[in-house]
């Protein structure tokens, strides 16, 4: 892997640099709790896999899930975290297939930010409405998540829509003021 310091080369792009920072920095530390209810072999990969995310070691984290997946297939957060790593490696078509498997599912395991991560993969390949109507599905579910909103805005930006973008995080600040982001990147686009 080298020298987890050069994470941030000058080749990587702002949207890069961003995502890497918010998944990686705000993966919710209740996941590594969840595993209690895995059988123990998949647990152990399901651990495995969190702490090879946590040192950027997307493909050995890629590998433990797949593994894990075979052994507790209807376990939705497996997918989840198959998708996230497959995202912060890069391969998006993967991570759009993975995260769906939590999104499609009737049983309603899919939290919000299964579809944050679903629409930044969508986003990443160009797909911008469709990533807009997983996060409005997911704003149906959760509409009081400020990070929905702020990848909505994302979402806009990236489709060179900066109206729409700043609304979305207008919208954020509204429903969730408590989420910083949402002022942050309206501000920024405000005062640019």
């Amino acid at each position: 892997m080298g020298n987890p310091l050069l994470v941030f080369s000058p080749l990587m792009s702002l949207f890069h640099k961003i995502l890497f920072c918010v998944f990686v920095f705000a993966t919710p530390v209740i996941l590594r709790a969840q595993d209690a209810d895995l059988p123990p072999e998949a647990a152990q990969l399901y651990s495995s896999g969190s702490r090879l995310m946590d040192l950027c070691n997307y493909k050995d984290a890629i590998n433990a899930y797949k593994q894990a997946i075979v052994l507790a297939p209807g376990e939705k957060k497996l997918y989840r975290m198959l998708g996230q790593a497959y995202l912060l490696a890069g391969n998006y078509p993967e991570a759009e297939r993975a995260l769906n498997v939590v999104i499609a599912s009737t049983d309603h395991t899919a939290d919000a930010p299964c579809y944050r991560l679903q629409a930044a993969a969508m986003a990443a390949q160009r797909k911008f409405k469709q990533a807009r109507a997983v996060i409005k599905q997911g704003l149906e579910r959760f509409p009081d998540t400020g990070s929905l909103y702020h990848e909505l805005g994302i979402v806009n930006l990236r489709d060179k829509k900066p109206e729409q973008a700043v609304a979305a995080w207008l919208d954020g600040i509204e429903k969730a003021p408590a989420y910083p982001d949402n002022y942050y990147e309206a501000a920024d686009v405000y005062f640019s």
